[in-house]
């Protein structure tokens, strides 16, 4: 463990800078570089046990693939949606190596001013094709590179990843001070330790990859491990829509704020069984009520199907954060010994 914090406080995460100051390229359509193939795809699940994998962060970002040659640079998504107007200060950082004809795979972040990646500050550059100057200076964007998949006209992607990681590091690009940087990676660590450094840090989790894994583009692998840390709370029932006559198609939750105030949370579809729904329809269907339990402030949701309940059902949720909504969310189950009106706000990292 000692290892891994060592290792991990060496690669912290830098003051933010300003971005590129020199004019922005353009998307051209001559670019000679193939595009991009789908991106490889991670498994969910624990780090696997032992040192013989390679670690890298996981980033709180969006994917993104860069396609550079000529001097110029196009960025694509995982869905293979040009990107570069949105992103002009990271076609502009990748242009400058625009010598090389390559083809990298990574994460696309903004930093906040604790120089963590922040999804809700990239929501405003996702959302915002050709951005003025002064919104990229205020959310700078970065590409965080974590693989190269082609390079001047050679096709790496059979390559092992080890060999291929070599490569990324030997083409210098920068760290993460910068539009186009390296992402950290660090082999003959346990990934469990890595994880607890990574939370420590605010970091999302960690993605651990097997040394001798080929890229499978478009495929999801198990030599590809993906382990997002996840926060766990209490929170208090106000409402659901329903799904047929007496099951529960998602969840209206809240808290209380330190007035004592029931503030909406979020709204929860995911992580039901089919009993666990039919079980809440039918105990919610006790509790109704014409109105909503939730502080008159809320913007919360206007929907003539909410059925609105009396806030007494207790249920723990997992998520992966909480900016005043929960982000990520999944219910794990009802909660029979917390009274309701002691249910506080999240307060995490």
């Amino acid at each position: 463990m000692a290892q891994a914090a060592a290792a991990v406080a060496e690669t912290r995460l830098p003051t933010i800078g300003h971005g590129h100051n020199g004019e922005v390229t353009q998307p051209r359509a001559d670019i000679r570089t193939p595009v991009p193939p789908a991106p490889m795809l991670a498994t969910a699940g624990q780090p696997p046990v032992g040192e013989d994998w390679v670690v890298e962060p996981k980033f709180d970002g969006a994917r993104c693939a860069a396609r550079i040659g000529g001097g110029r640079a196009e960025l694509f998504s995982r869905q293979a949606n040009n990107l570069s107007t949105y992103f002009p200060d990271v076609v502009a950082g990748c242009s400058a190596h625009g010598h090389r004809e390559a083809i990298f795979d990574g994460e696309i972040i903004v930093l906040d001013d604790r120089t963590r990646p922040n999804f809700q500050l990239l929501q405003r550059r996702l959302h915002t094709p050709r951005p003025a100057r002064a919104l990229q200076r205020s959310y700078p964007a970065r590409l965080v590179v974590f693989d190269v998949l082609h390079l001047d006209g050679r096709d790496l992607t059979p390559l092992p990843y080890r060999d291929r990681r070599a490569i990324l590091e030997n083409l210098e690009l920068g760290d993460l001070t910068s539009e186009l940087a390296t992402s950290p990676a660090w082999p003959g660590i346990d990934g469990r330790d890595v994880l607890q450094a990574m939370v420590d840090v605010g970091m999302e989790g960690v993605v651990c990859k097997a040394p001798g894994s080929p890229y499978s583009a478009g495929r999801r692998s198990r030599q590809w491990i993906k382990t997002p840390y996840r926060h766990s709370s209490t929170f208090v029932v106000g409402g659901y829509f329903p799904s047929g006559s007496e099951s529960v198609g998602a969840l209206l939750v809240g808290a209380h704020d330190p007035s004592g105030a029931l503030t909406y949370c979020g709204t929860i579809s995911v992580g039901f069984t089919e009993r666990a729904r039919r079980d809440l329809g039918l105990r919610l269907a006790l509790l109704r009520q014409d109105t909503s339990p939730f502080r008159s402030t809320d913007h919360t949701v206007d929907d003539h199907r909410v059925r609105w309940v009396k806030p007494r059902v207790v249920g723990r949720v997992e998520f992966r954060e909480f900016t005043g909504r929960l982000r990520h969310a999944a219910w794990k189950g009802m909660v029979d010994d917390v009274d309701a009106a002691t249910v506080g706000l999240p307060v995490h990292p």
